[in-house]
């Protein structure tokens, strides 16, 4: 059985979505059925799909069919080959279908989620904008406020759109706009929207935080979900334009979230997780609880972020493929490609063969000049394969005080000499120690903390210019990804191992 509160909250979340206030449910639906048999699957080739169809007839005559790989592939070859090509036409056509369809669907991503100005926000973007600040003091609809305002745009005249268009070059350019890619909430739009109000009165007017919230509790939840329509929107802007700087920039994309996780961070920002005990039970009741309604809102949205993460990765490729140098021709491949191109002697049967016995006839001075060659080449590769083309969006490391670097360099001799002396003490035994040390012994130390304020300040600076993550990239490399799931397991396994076992006995 539900309690109170839990019903009154799924009333007023009823009553939101009939009354078309809380947009993000109407926006989902409208674009869930433009993408909803998208999956953006490869096209399979013409013999994958045979092989397909006559897995499935064995399947359907005896359904406990198992097929041995090596068997049915042999058998499915030879079927293959005796198929005439007329047969093979309708496999082909297939797949061509297939590949017509993977296009066009991507093409539909990236025209739904990745279409963006990249050159700077556009005079319609900036005109949009203004029409949305406005429509906040109303009850209209973000999705009814765009399609007024491009009504507008159209029917306005070249010098009202000049205005517009000086506006333009005041404007911060689109990559500058990228980067501010923290998420507003509901209370955030209402600060900046109190704050304007103003300033338009008196330029020199204050107000505190304090004061604000004042006038934020003053408003009821209708007024308050106003102000949530709009940050979504402004969110959903700012995803995009991540989005796209994350494609241009060839920045690995992060795995989407599945529904379930989407709606536990959902239900942890509105803070109904707060004070629990068991935060992931708590979540877990809450969505075995949810109406068929909801749940498919986060079905919805969790297929739309798969498929944009699936168009990411496919961006992500190419762009890496774009940076990965050719590998380097070993000096006997360079022999042959200068051979290349000249006439056979009669004889030989093939070039390979040809080009074979005049390496071999080659003496050591002359095969040193193609090894030479070979190793200059290596390390042109060596130097394009080790560059890290996104190195400065990671955010720099934070400088390290004189007293880090003095553990850095003290604290394995200290493990040793004080074997007895639990992990936990370490640290305290060793700040007893540096509080002991003169000011002459410190300096050393202090120099080390200096110069590595100075490198932290500079990097500082140019990840402002030219930044754009905060966190760490992940791991590409597999053995790095293995090493950090076994480190994982140890920390687990030495967390049970150190708790006391429960007793049954009560």
């Amino acid at each position: 059985m539900k309690n109170k509160k839990e019903k009154d909250s799924n009333s007023k979340r009823k009553n939101v979505k009939k009354n078309s206030q809380n947009s993000s449910f109407d926006d989902e639906d409208s674009k869930y059925e433009k993408i909803k048999d998208i999956t953006l699957k490869r096209a399979r080739n013409p013999y994958t799909i045979f092989l397909m169809e006559q897995y499935k007839k064995e399947k359907d005559k005896n359904p406990e069919y198992k097929k041995n790989v090596i068997e049915y592939r042999k058998d499915c070859d030879v079927k293959w080959k005796k198929l005439s090509e007329n047969a093979k036409e309708k496999y082909e056509a297939l797949s061509e279908k297939e590949r017509e369809k993977y296009k066009n669907d991507v093409e539909q991503i990236r025209i739904l989620f990745f279409n963006q100005n990249k050159e700077g926000a556009t005079a319609y973007r900036i005109f949009l904008n203004e029409k949305l600040k406005e429509a906040i003091d109303t009850d209209a609809n973000p999705q009814d406020v765009k399609k007024e305002a491009s009504k507008e745009w159209a029917q306005m005249s070249n010098e009202d759109k000049a205005e517009w268009k000086k506006k333009k070059k005041e404007n911060d350019t689109w990559w500058d706009r990228c980067k501010k890619t923290r998420n507003v909430n509901a209370y955030s739009v209402f600060i900046q929207k109190k704050f304007e109000e103003l300033k338009k009165d008196d330029d020199d007017a204050t107000l505190t935080f304090k004061e604000v919230s004042k006038y934020w509790n003053k408003l009821s939840d209708k007024e308050k979900l106003k102000y949530k329509r709009f940050a979504d929107d402004i969110n959903e802007e700012r995803r995009k334009a991540k989005d796209i700087y994350e494609i241009t920039h060839g920045i690995q994309p992060a795995r989407p979230a599945g529904a379930y996780r989407l709606f536990l961070s959902q239900v942890a920002k509105e803070g109904k997780l707060k004070g629990k005990k068991n935060p992931l039970v708590e979540g877990k009741r809450l969505w075995e609880n949810l109406d068929n309604e909801e749940k498919d809102y986060y079905l919805k949205l969790s297929h739309r972020v798969h498929l944009c993460y699936i168009y990411k990765k496919m961006k992500f490729k190419e762009f890496q493929r774009k940076l990965t140098p050719i590998r380097p021709l070993t000096a006997r491949s360079l022999f042959f490609k200068k051979l290349k191109g000249t006439d056979l002697p009669e004889g030989s049967k093939n070039f390979m063969e040809y080009a074979n016995e005049k390496w071999k006839q080659l003496s050591e001075k002359e095969k040193k000049k193609y090894f030479e060659q070979a190793e200059e080449e290596k390390k042109k590769f060596e130097k394009k394969k080790n560059r890290n083309p996104d190195k400065i969006f990671n955010y720099p490391q934070k400088a390290l005080s004189a007293f880090n670097f003095y553990i850095k360099e003290k604290v394995s001799e200290f493990k040793e000499e004080n074997p007895d002396v639990p992990v936990n003490q370490v640290l305290k035994e060793m700040s007893q120690k540096w509080n002991e040390l003169k000011q002459k012994q410190k300096e050393k130390y202090n120099k080390k903390a200096e110069k590595d304020k100075k490198r932290f300040l500079e990097q500082q600076e140019e990840f402002k210019k030219n930044g754009y993550y905060t966190q760490a990239k992940t791991p590409t490399n597999t053995a790095s990804k293995k090493t950090q799931k076994s480190q994982s397991q140890k920390k687990r396994s030495q967390k049970k191992s150190a708790s006391p076992k429960k007793s049954n006995k009560k």
